[in-house]
């Protein structure tokens, strides 16, 4: 078994403290922005227990293509003392970046893709648990610590589920909600065509005329927030119908939408989404917001996306919106349970149970 993490009683659940000493909590970059910061999630929750760092690091190919090869070189490396400066020596053939202090690394956390061989490598060398996010394909389950279910996934027996996605967006270190003018205000989250979805322009058409229809009722703010992913023709379609609306369009990449995301969802008293990102309705979930996600005929499905929304839907931490031509902006939340407490509680609360805890953590501040 890997030294297990330190936790100490003064968690807090929040953004851990930088000092010269603190453990690292090693995260694995990857290619998809979600998928690298639900990574960045997990850590966050186990670095808030012992006010810990999160550093990324980022394998090089030749890590993956070795796959096969490290398997049963890793099973044997567990066997055997933790070799810092043999750590040392390979990483700058492995890695980018350079090598961080082997003493201060408590764990990593990877994902799929070639961050699995990248997490088991750096387990095995330094002895220092691995969690990884997602049923590894690659290498064998017993090189990982801890298998966190990827949201939409039956969840294996010897595997961790969790209530949502691990977003980086913990209760505890959410700012405070800027002061509004009266009106309830309404937050579009706008993604776009992912691997699993793609959009038909009739949706984005019907999504337009929504908001708009949204914006004639003087009881209603409404922003519309943009992401990387979201089509530029999207985005002029959107600037010409709401040229001269009360609406404010905030787009990726423009000086008025940087680093506005967590603000505009704490401020938010309603978010609506569209329906591709599993990542983007558990950050809104979490925040403790009534949650509509915007469904139509066009949007097909994806079995994991649709089994996410299911649950959640079950649940009654969202609602399904029928976005059709003449859709009313009528977003009644009263049945939506809201969020309570951070999913990071379910984690730790799971890690503990797993011995990957030396000790019980405090209680954060979202725990009840």
């Amino acid at each position: 078994m890997p030294s297990l993490i330190n936790a100490t009683r003064g968690a807090s659940g929040g953004p851990p403290p930088t000092t010269a000493e603190a453990p690292l909590f090693l995260v694995v970059d990857h290619y998809k922005t979600g998928d690298r910061d639900n990574a960045i999630g997990l850590a966050s929750a186990l670095a808030g227990t012992c006010g810990g760092e999160i550093v990324m690091v980022r394998g090089h190919l030749r890590l993956a293509a070795l796959t096969l090869l490290l398997n049963p070189w890793l099973r044997w490396r567990r066997r055997c003392p933790a070799t810092p400066s043999l750590g040392r020596r390979l990483w700058p053939l492995l890695f980018t970046g350079d090598a961080p202090p082997a003493k201060r690394v408590a764990a990593v956390v990877s994902t799929l893709g070639r961050g699995e061989a990248v997490g088991a490598f750096i387990a095995a060398l330094w002895r220092v648990p691995a969690i990884h996010l997602g049923t590894p394909k690659r290498m064998d389950r017993a090189l990982f610590a801890a298998v966190v279910a990827h949201q939409g996934h039956i969840v294996r027996p010897d595997e961790i589920g969790l209530p949502i996605a691990s977003t980086r967006l913990l209760r505890a270190g959410l700012p405070n909600a800027s002061p509004g003018d009266g009106r309830r205000r309404i937050l579009f989250l706008l993604g776009g065509d992912s691997d699993e979805i793609r959009y038909e322009d009739a949706y984005w058409r019907d999504l337009g005329e929504l908001v708009a229809r949204g914006a004639e009722d003087p009881a209603l703010n409404i922003t519309v927030l943009t992401a990387p992913r979201t089509a530029a023709r999207v985005v002029e379609d959107l600037r010409r119908r709401l040229a001269d609306m009360p609406v404010r369009l905030l787009v990726f990449g423009e000086p008025a939408a940087k680093d506005r995301y967590v603000q505009e969802i704490v401020d938010a008293d309603t978010v609506i989404t569209t329906a591709e990102s599993v990542s983007m309705v558990s950050d809104a979930i979490n925040a403790g917001k009534p949650v509509f996600v915007l469904l139509g005929t066009q949007v097909p499905w994806s079995p994991r996306i649709a089994s996410f929304l299911l649950q959640q839907t079950k649940q009654r931490r969202i609602s399904l919106f029928d976005l059709r031509p003449g859709a009313s902006p009528d977003f009644p939340s009263a049945a939506i349970v809201l969020s309570e407490r951070c999913w990071s509680v379910d984690f730790l609360e799971a890690a503990q149970a797993a011995g990957l805890l030396a000790e019980t953590p405090a209680k954060a501040p979202d725990h009840p």
